[in-house]
């Protein structure tokens, strides 16, 4: 099990990866501190916001989980 905090971010229509519920489970079984954050708006490009209407909510999802860990 890792001990590093992971915080795994992505796009519901995200092409890249899986970016589903079992993905995130399965995931977790192995990380200790395992932190998800699933956009329902964007896909790939989570923090351009000429592609993502809610980039501000994910990059301010990843400051809170820096800051906090």
């Amino acid at each position: 099990m890792s001990e590093f905090p992971i915080m795994y971010v992505c796009g519901v229509s995200h092409y890249a990866d899986k970016c589903d519920d079992h993905f995130r489970d399965e995931t977790a079984k192995y990380v200790k501190e395992f932190h998800y954050y699933r956009s329902n708006q964007c896909g790939h490009d989570l923090v351009n916001p000429g592609v993502c209407s809610e980039y501000q909510t994910v990059i301010d999802k990843i400051v809170s989980f820096v800051e906090n860990t």
